[in-house]
């Protein structure tokens, strides 16, 4: 077994807390050529001596060989991973937390996977398998390339009312699908929402799920900038604590900035609960009245002032993107540029 080392941009090396078996040889991933490892510590730089290809140094996990670091987090690596059983590549989301949390640590990190598995929609990061490599808890998804909306928001500033509006019909069908499997997602934010190829936009880990027998003992929190008020308070939590969190991130990706802002954790998060919805056509005078209509009763406070239901905000944002398209059939009218 050896420690992981991960190779920065600048060639230094960070120590990673996930153990892997050394391979003495695999193929390259451009050219598919054979390279010889030898004593190269996993995840270090090498090149591939037919085609040049710069690249890491793969190890062995479980059934799993594990090519480079995709992201990491507080408690989990994410690696780009073949599954050696079926030749698939997948991203594999691997706790490095072993030894370290009690049972129920585990139950709770692989309960996502448990309770999304059976999910089969084009709107939800699909999940292959999950269960123990090397001792530890790791679930296995497909890789989504496109980045995610927090990326393009960065990227871009901001996105333009027609593109936010398709990502926001996306995930609020991937939502209703979950929902009718019993699952809130607890944690929807530009983050966790995929940009899969032809823009089909995905919603990825679910690792704060509820499922709706358990809402009135929510065991974890969301994201300060998109939390809604009621799981600040302590309050039952529901799908319209998701309509109003996916409410929050359009604001932010239409205009550039999150709803809420604050010196402090304690003020952003208080924000949500004292203060009204910014004004979002203050924010960005190119929005529409239907969008910012929408967008606002998604972040009403109470619950009951919000859409009740799914159905009902897709239908309220299929309405403003047939208004966006006829406005675009007007004379004299300037397509609206897909940000």
């Amino acid at each position: 077994m050896s420690e992981n080392t991960e190779t920065t941009g600048s060639g230094d090396k960070v120590k990673l807390k996930i153990s892997a078996e050394r391979i003495n040889q695999f193929s390259c991933t451009k050219c598919a050529s054979t390279i010889d490892t030898g004593t190269q510590e996993i995840f270090s730089s090498t090149v591939c001596p037919s085609c040049g290809a710069s690249q890491l140094v793969p190890g062995q996990m479980g059934d799993f060989l594990i090519y480079e670091v995709l992201g990491r987090g507080a408690i989990s690596v994410v690696f780009r991973a073949l599954d050696t059983r079926d030749g698939q590549t997948v991203a594999l989301k691997v706790s490095h937390r072993i030894g370290r949390k009690p049972v129920e640590f585990y139950d709770d990190y692989l309960g996502e996977a448990k309770a999304t598995s059976f999910l089969n929609h084009p709107n939800i990061v699909h999940i292959f398998g999950y269960g123990f490599a090397n001792r530890y808890p790791y679930i296995a998804m497909e890789i989504v390339e496109g980045g995610n909306l927090k990326d393009l928001i960065t990227k871009n500033l901001w996105l333009s009312e027609k593109r936010v509006m398709k990502i926001a019909l996306d995930i609020t069908q991937g939502l209703h699908v979950a929902l009718l499997a019993g699952i809130v997602h607890g944690d929807m934010k530009p983050a966790n929402i995929l940009n899969h190829r032809d823009e089909v936009y995905k919603i990825a880990d679910f690792g704060n799920w509820n499922m709706k027998g358990n809402l009135e003992n929510p065991r974890i929190w969301g994201t300060p900038y998109y939390i809604a008020p009621e799981k600040v308070e302590h309050k039952i939590e529901d799908s319209r604590s998701d309509i109003y969190s996916l409410g929050a991130t359009l604001w932010h990706a239409l205009s550039g900035y999150p709803p809420h802002e604050g010196k402090s954790v304690s003020e952003v998060i208080q924000a949500h609960v004292r203060e009204e919805v910014p004004d979002l056509q203050h924010a960005n005078i190119t929005i529409s009245v239907g969008a910012g209509a929408v967008v606002k009763k998604m972040m009403a406070s109470d619950p009951r002032d919000r859409f009740q239901n799914y159905p009902e905000l897709i239908s309220a944002i299929e309405q403003v993107l047939a208004e966006e398209q006829l406005r675009s059939t007007l004379p004299g009218s300037t397509p609206a540029e897909e940000i």
